[in-house]
């Protein structure tokens, strides 16, 4: 993610919050664009200063969160495989109304725009490295899509030992 002002961080951060808050109580299609501001307690020009439509809202605050997560994992040295894999479910369930509530408002798409977010440095790599990186963003997401339809009911360490064979299984294809 590009680094921004702490100023609009904060400013991107209340808008995001406020539309997550009225999407527990509201359908998605009839929440506007007016309810965010006022609930958020920023003026319309911030707004659109900072996203074009609600949509893109939801992709940068999943994109932050998934942001977070990736910043801290990259700092260990996991033994397993199936360790960071594990990591990222376990993080995931602490996110499990943000993404329940993107899933019952039917946009899944999110979580595939969001994944990209993590994969923005690889435009410096080789193309076929940067294909390769897409390809397991867009394989991961599907999987977690997956995952959170079912209503998470594999754990998490499940969860990453399933996707550990599912990817040596693909790899031997």
């Amino acid at each position: 993610m590009k680094k921004e002002r702490p100023e609009q961080q904060f400013l991107k951060e209340c808008i995001a919050d406020a539309l997550l808050l009225l999407m527990k109580n509201k359908p998605w299609n009839s929440i506007t664009i007016t309810e965010i501001t006022n609930l958020a307690n920023v003026s319309r020009v911030t707004y659109y200063r900072n996203f074009k439509n609600k949509e893109d809202i939801l992709i940068y605050k999943v994109s932050l969160l998934l942001d977070k997560w990736y910043k801290r994992e990259k700092e260990y040295n996991y033994n397993r495989k199936e360790d960071i894999c594990i990591s990222l479910f376990t993080y995931l369930v602490t996110l499990q109304d943000i993404l329940d509530a993107i899933i019952q408002s039917g946009l899944e798409h999110i979580l595939l725009l969001s994944n990209y977010s993590i994969f923005e440095d690889c435009i410096t790599l080789p193309i076929s490295e940067q294909y390769s990186r897409y390809y397991h963003a867009m394989g991961l997401s599907g999987f977690i899509l997956a995952w959170i339809k079912r209503g998470m009911k594999e754990s998490p360490e499940e969860m990453g030992n399933i996707l550990i064979q599912t990817i040596f299984k693909e790899a031997s294809f």
